[in-house]
């Protein structure tokens, strides 16, 4: 199920206002985390786009399919697939 949700549209859209609302909750409850968020955000971006068409891509993380859900994403648009 949470694999069906991470590859839609509404998905992506929610990864993305989470990041957006972690950022704002920190930075009234708890400035000094603000930078730490953004370096985790801006690493998950790095992460995604390290993967090229027609290279290879593990994912060895143990979380709920966020990395390989948004390089998915990202190729799909590029008119690429990803075997899983």
């Amino acid at each position: 199920m949470k694999k069906v949700f991470l590859n839609s549209v509404l998905g992506h859209a929610a990864l993305c206002s989470r990041d957006k609302f972690d950022i704002l909750r920190a930075l009234f409850w708890n400035p000094e985390a603000v930078g730490s968020l953004v370096n985790d955000q801006i690493a998950f971006s790095l992460v995604t786009k390290l993967c090229l068409p027609g290279r290879v891509f593990v994912d060895v993380g143990a979380h709920i399919g966020s990395i390989i859900s948004e390089v998915h994403h990202r190729l799909a648009h590029d008119g690429e697939s990803l075997s899983q």
